[in-house]
């Protein structure tokens, strides 16, 4: 019985260190400040992350979220957190790593996506590839579902999983997200 109860001790033990080293984050995109900016070659959607908490704590300072489609064929989203909040503080180099994103309700995933974490100022920066699917994300946040990019970067780093929320629907975000998406889509034909 005391074996059974040392293992059991133990297995507990080494799932709560195994849970302390991920970080989870949940954020939502702005939507009073979300800006789409569109020229011949480009496409740029921007907004505030509001309301950030990390893993049990909330943030005081808001991040940046862009979404950006390129007709070079580049489609990523740039999350920048504040450093009071940075998820690896730790990391001053660059980092490059894997991440995988899923958006919930849906079957759009993306496996093995580049991530390039750096510091920028005071800044975490992280941009994730979208590997062409911007179009069909953007449509996913329209309709009010929520993205999750997850990392596992090892060098004693935390693992991440970033939340993305859609903001509250509204006449005006619904239409900024549509126009989005179907520029994006058009960049990418």
């Amino acid at each position: 019985m005391k074996s059974a109860a040392l293992i059991l001790f133990a297995s507990l033990t080494i799932t709560s260190i195994a849970l302390a080293d991920d970080t989870q984050v949940h954020a939502f995109i702005g939507a009073d400040q979300m800006h789409v900016k569109a020229t011949v070659s480009e496409v740029t959607w921007s907004s505030n992350l509001e309301d950030v908490q990390i893993n049990d704590t909330r943030a005081e300072k808001s991040g940046t979220f862009i979404l950006h489609c390129g007709g070079d064929a580049r489609e990523y989203i740039m999350i920048s957190i504040p450093a009071a909040n940075d998820v690896w503080p730790s990391q001053s180099e660059d980092l490059r790593t894997k991440a995988d994103v899923v958006a919930f309700g849906s079957d759009l995933e993306i496996h093995g996506a580049e991530l390039l974490s750096t510091k920028v100022g005071n800044q975490r920066v992280m941009y994730v590839d979208l590997d062409g699917k911007a179009a069909e994300l953007v449509r996913h946040w329209g309709t009010g579902m929520s993205v999750r990019v997850s990392a596992r970067p090892g060098n004693g780093l935390s693992n991440l999983s970033f939340i993305v929320a859609a903001s509250a629907p509204s006449a005006d975000t619904t239409e900024k997200m549509a126009q989005t998406a179907a520029l994006c889509q058009l960049l990418a034909n």
